[in-house]
């Protein structure tokens, strides 16, 4: 389920984003529940558990779009914003409060589309996975984002959590899902990375943030460049 909030002060934009939604979900079995509100103030005052996705427009009454993303953004630093104007040029103080992206009016569906389809990949990456580890005190939560490689020794796993390692019997083709895509590419029969992390490729190393040095196989180096290359192409 994807939350989605639609804050726009003219009814009719109002209501044609809210047919665009329910056409995209339809169209891509998306299952969506969406939220619409008339000004910033009405929104920002019922936000509540919050919204993946909001789409604000940037002139409104009382107080505008900039100023409600502002306020927003104190409290939510993860949802995804695309702004709604009919002045191209004010869309780029989005950058300001981190908006994916912008729409202008009158707002046709492919270009609706093409932001949305980029949203929801967003959204995706941005929810939180969760692992349990063994540990000395029994089990621990590690968050998916947060293991920095994984390492195959002999029939254990090493994960690499900050400056912390937890082993667990098992091997690379044994890894849970989650860690079967993006962000994570193998290096090498022995290596998982978490590409997030990656700072430098040269040679046959991979040099992380922290300066570990992992290897790279030749027979894995260019699907690994390749996938490195979505990854970080997907994240502009």
């Amino acid at each position: 389920m994807i939350k989605i909030a639609i804050v726009e002060d003219e009814e009719s934009h109002r209501l044609l984003l809210q047919r665009y939604v329910e056409r995209f979900a339809k169209e891509t079995s998306l299952e969506v529940q969406i939220a619409l509100f008339g000004d910033g103030l009405d929104f920002l005052g019922r936000y509540g558990s919050g919204f993946q996705i909001v789409f604000m427009d940037i002139s409104m009454p009382n107080l505008d779009g900039l100023e409600t993303a502002r306020r927003l953004r104190a409290m939510d630093t993860e949802a995804v914003l695309i702004f709604v104007t009919s002045l191209a040029n004010y869309a780029l103080k989005g950058y300001e409060v981190d908006a994916m992206d912008f729409l202008v009016k009158p707002i046709d569906y492919f270009p609706f589309y093409h932001r949305m389809e980029r949203a929801i990949r967003l959204c995706q990456k941005r929810q939180k996975v969760y692992l349990l580890l063994p540990s000395a005190d029994g089990k621990v939560r590690i968050e998916l984002e947060d293991i920095r490689f994984v390492e195959s020794q002999l029939h254990y796993l090493v994960y690499h959590v900050d400056k912390e390692s937890y082993r667990v019997r098992g091997s690379l083709k044994d890894l849970p899902e989650s860690l079967q895509r993006l962000p994570f590419a193998r290096s090498s029969n022995s290596y998982l990375v978490n590409l997030s992390y990656v700072r430098r490729v040269q040679g046959d190393n991979i040099t992380l943030q922290g300066g570990e040095t992992l290897p790279i196989s030749r027979s894995r180096k260019k699907a690994f460049l390749e996938t490195l290359a979505v990854f970080y192409g997907d994240r502009k």
